[in-house]
């Protein structure tokens, strides 16, 4: 997990993205309604926007987000979707989804030494099956760069850096000027995640390198700040670790209150202890 903020915090923005696919209905309803193909259709033009331009990458992953799940109450009318239709490269993908985060949820936000070796099982498990159907879905359309994303996230729990890799170099075909993709990876070279400061550094400088926006940049500098900050807390104190959660916030200032708190979520938990609510980069 990128932050200390709890999962189920995280778990109530289950609403669609404003904007170009709020038109949508909850897809969850349709899918206990067994209205498979009207799903399919809603995914089909969410894709379909993010290729055109209309929407952007965030907003296309908030699209899949009621299935970000703690519970396994939808994997029946998901199997029954996937076994009525086994060339659908959405229903795969929305599986692939719903089973990747039950894995992380089952294994928790604590750092991998503090964590059950039957969290880590059950999670393996999951990832097995959400492997499969992402893996599925791209072979069946290749241009799915949410399952790409999804792949990428477990390839880091897993610490699979060759996979990392490779997902990397698939998103950034797909989308070269994406914000997720590299902010993912980044956070992968984490040293909770056997990666080191040095690394994250290095992958900064390839993206500068590769003329990524200056703004992008930024924020994966603020992802390295805020993780040297939430390591500096856990030894010392929120206190002694607010510099470097202020740098990540300066950074981070230009990008909207959600990415922030995807991103740099401890600089941003901090703010509130601190009462700085008021302060442009902590609003």
């Amino acid at each position: 997990m990128r932050s200390m903020m709890p999962i189920a915090i995280a778990m109530t923005l289950l609403a669609l993205p404003e904007g170009a696919c709020a038109q949508y209905r909850n897809p969850l309803d349709l899918l206990m309604a067994g209205a498979y193909l009207d799903v399919e259709k809603q995914f089909s033009d969410v894709q379909s926007q993010f290729e055109s331009g209309a929407i952007n990458e965030f907003q296309l992953r908030d699209a899949y987000r009621p299935f970000y799940q703690v519970s396994q109450k939808y994997n029946d009318p998901l199997e029954a979707w996937v076994h009525g239709s086994p060339g659908s490269p959405y229903a795969h993908l929305v599986r692939g989804i719903f089973y990747r985060k039950l894995g992380e949820n089952a294994r928790g936000n604590t750092f991998l030494s503090e964590t059950p070796a039957a969290n880590l099982k059950v999670m393996a498990g999951f990832n097995v099956k959400a492997k499969y159907d992402l893996e599925s879905a791209l072979k069946i359309q290749p241009t799915l760069y949410m399952a790409v994303l999804h792949l990428l996230n477990i390839s880091q729990f897993e610490g699979d850096r060759s996979a990392a890799t490779r997902y990397l170099a698939m998103g950034n075909k797909l989308l070269p000027s994406n914000v997720m993709i590299r902010a993912r990876y980044l956070i992968s070279l984490e040293p909770r995640w056997g990666g080191s400061y040095p690394q994250m550094e290095a992958f900064i400088q390839r993206c500068a390198d590769e003329n990524v926006s200056p703004r992008v940049i930024s924020l994966l500098r603020a992802i390295e700040d805020d993780d040297r900050g939430l390591m500096i807390e856990l030894k010392s104190g929120w206190a002694q670790a607010w510099p470097q959660y202020e740098a990540a916030l300066d950074l981070a200032r230009a990008w909207p209150r959600d990415v922030r708190e995807s991103y740099v979520g401890d600089a941003m938990r901090v703010c509130s202890i601190r009462g700085y609510e008021t302060k442009d980069y902590c609003q």
